[in-house]
């Protein structure tokens, strides 16, 4: 009998179970085989992904870091009319974080005025992932790097009032606002900055200005506008290491991992799996300061460059099938609810024949936010070879021994 029928063997397991829903009991053993079955990859790799969108991230991010390149467009809609004087205007941004190794404090950075419209898909756009600056050199200055929007650390960019003139004088939907960006020379950090969509409002970007009329001047803020961060290429060459696999957020790499499932046997009720890869302790492109788990997918139809594949969307209609990892002293490992869901509901179905397998797909469950690679030791270095622990009874026979204790 190829299939279990997962239903019915329960009915049996909560009839001869005790307390402990790890491992089965004594009743159930008569009827079969308690087995703990250790797999180790036989293949891993990792591809580049295409650009994502990142207009709808909570933060914003310039500098560069080890090769990892990242600037920002920033504009403001909805300004007064221009039949208003608009007066000591500037931007003022908020520091929410950092990318780097912790040896540079602070880094320079410039803003120029931007000549060509865009929109929220800016970074899907390779004319803004190459993109060189050709607009007048609006601001140049100092940011000192946060650790967190509880820092209260403030970026205060001054702007001309002709500029401001400019902007009143443009529909919103033409406005082109400013492109930051490292200025040369600086010490090599990312700073990250709340977006428009952070998700303390006080702390996103505002334009702050005073409103003259014949009678009176009052200051005024606004925070209405759009913002994309743009990640080009990456320059350093990290993905071109092949010993490692990666997962990486910014410009996102996902990582993919084969196992040989064909030699779990075919009559098994699978009680949970774990599954585990270990990471490089000494890796120093890891955001230290980036809190993100990993999704865990299933690959069910790959050719055999991985130039197209397909990930099976059963996560969609199944929470059961939406199996997060995470990482807890340099592995990557399964909680303990998602042990259970991945054996009963992912595994199970691919020894059933009900869910076609080719690779298991990792990536960051955000990956359009901030600049972030995790390095898999894997198959090229044997000792660390992505392991899957499965916890099954290997059933022999159905039903229970009322006489065992």
């Amino acid at each position: 009998m190829k299939k279990i029928y997962i239903f019915f063997l329960l009915i049996i397991i909560i009839s001869c179970s005790t307390e402990d829903a790890t491992s089965p009991n004594d009743k159930l053993l008569i009827k079969g085989a308690y087995i703990i079955d250790t797999l180790y990859a036989i293949q891993d790799t990792f591809i580049a992904a295409p650009p994502q969108r990142t207009s709808y991230s909570s933060k914003l991010s310039v500098g560069k870091y080890q090769g990892f390149p990242a600037n920002f467009l920033l504009r403001f809609v909805f300004l007064p009319p221009d039949t208003i004087q608009l007066d000591s205007a500037r931007i003022e941004l908020s520091g929410a974080s950092h990318y780097g190794d912790g040896s540079v404090s602070s880094v320079m950075v410039e803003a120029y005025k931007v000549l060509d419209t865009w929109d929220r898909d800016a970074n899907m756009d390779d004319y803004w992932r190459t993109y060189t600056p050709n607009g007048d050199l609006v601001y140049s200055g100092e940011f000192t790097l946060s650790d967190s929007l509880n820092d209260s650390i403030k970026y205060i960019i001054p702007l001309d009032n002709d500029l401001i003139k400019e902007w009143q004088q443009t529909e919103d939907s033409l406005q082109t606002g400013l492109y930051f960006t490292l200025a040369s020379g600086s010490p090599e950090a990312v700073a990250e900055i709340a977006s428009f969509n952070t998700y303390v409002a006080a702390d996103a970007p505002k334009l702050i200005f005073k409103k003259e009329t014949d009678s009176t001047a009052v200051w005024d803020t606004l925070i209405i506008g759009d913002d994309v961060t743009i990640f080009p290429p990456e320059e350093g060459g990290v993905f071109q290491n092949t010993q490692n696999v990666y997962i990486a957020g910014g410009n996102p790499v996902h990582s993919f991992i084969k196992f040989d499932l064909s030699v779990l046997p075919e009559n098994i009720l699978i009680y949970n799996a774990e599954l585990h890869a270990d990471l490089d302790s000494s890796s120093t492109l890891v955001n230290r300061q980036f809190q993100s788990d990993f999704y865990l997918r299933v690959v069910k139809e790959a050719d055999d460059n991985l130039t197209t594949f397909t990930i099976d969307s059963g996560f969609v209609y199944d929470i059961r099938q939406n199996i997060s990892m995470i990482k807890e002293d340099n592995r990557l490992q399964l909680g303990d609810y998602d042990k259970s869901n991945f054996g009963q509901y992912i595994l199970q179905k691919i020894i059933n024949g009900e869910l076609e397998y080719k690779w298991f797909f990792l990536q960051y469950k955000i990956e359009n936010q901030s600049l972030s690679v995790e390095r898999i030791l894997g198959v090229k270095n044997p000792p660390h070879k992505e392991m899957l622990i499965v916890k099954y009874v290997r059933i022999d026979g159905f039903g229970c021994d009322e006489g065992a204790q």
